[in-house]
């Protein structure tokens, strides 16, 4: 990672456009900031056949975690998260492949075992099928650059839960929940469980491939560079 942002830094100064996936790269390219744009890469379209849930009242929320079940993904945060009193309302459904046994005996651990599914790894197809069943996505991480999960969720129209620097805000839009990691980042995460956006009941292409023609051609427009 290092090595990319130097190389891109030190070609930066020729570029007539500089690409960047999150306000982060803003951050650290501000001396060329007016050839700069925020293009998330992601690239999303949802199933025809994907239904959302039109359900909405439950006797628990349901979150969902989608992807490496990592310990820099924050599945620790959000484990803990589920033994504060703001959530314990609330399941957890997990799927993705990393030591899932650690997790589950994580979750007997801390008491939470009946209200916490890890599921592993499941097919790709399946996971519009979760998201569409949830109540929000999780991305609890410590660090992401773009991450498409919060995309997907929010294709479907699923609230998205992270911290600032998992950078869901650019993917998610007003979907997205950002969460304080100051004074607690547990409590703070359990308590926007309860501060979601209504869930919406429509599907977006806001991420469809058939944006990038316009995207691009707008992008490297000659009138728009110089």
């Amino acid at each position: 990672r290092s090595l990319r942002i130097a190389l891109t830094r030190s070609n930066a100064p020729s570029a007539d456009r500089i690409l960047l996936l999150n306000e982060d790269g803003l951050r650290s390219f501000s001396a060329h900031i007016s050839r700069c744009s925020v293009v998330p890469n992601a690239v999303v379209d949802v199933p025809a056949d994907c239904v959302l849930s039109r359900t909405t009242e439950h006797r628990y929320g349901t979150a969902l975690i989608l992807g490496r079940l990592l310990p820099h993904k924050g599945i620790e945060i959000a484990l803990r998260a589920l033994t504060h009193e703001d959530a314990a309302d609330w399941h957890l459904r997990m799927i993705g492949d990393g030591p899932v046994d650690h997790w589950r005996t994580r979750a007997v651990e801390l008491g939470i075992a009946d209200r916490v599914e890890i599921l592993g790894r499941r097919p790709r197809n399946q996971m519009f099928e979760e998201l569409a069943a949830a109540d929000c996505l999780l991305v609890p991480s410590h660090r992401e650059g773009s991450p498409w999960v919060a995309a997907e969720a929010a294709s479907v129209g699923l609230p998205v839960v992270g911290f600032p620097c998992a950078n869901i805000g650019p993917l998610a839009g007003d979907l997205a929940v950002i969460v304080d990691l100051k004074p607690n980042p547990v409590a703070n995460l359990a308590q926007a469980l309860n501060k979601l956006p209504p869930r919406r009941h429509d599907i977006s292409n806001r991420w469809s491939a058939d944006r990038l023609p316009e995207l691009l051609s707008n992008l490297y427009r000659l009138d728009a560079i110089l």
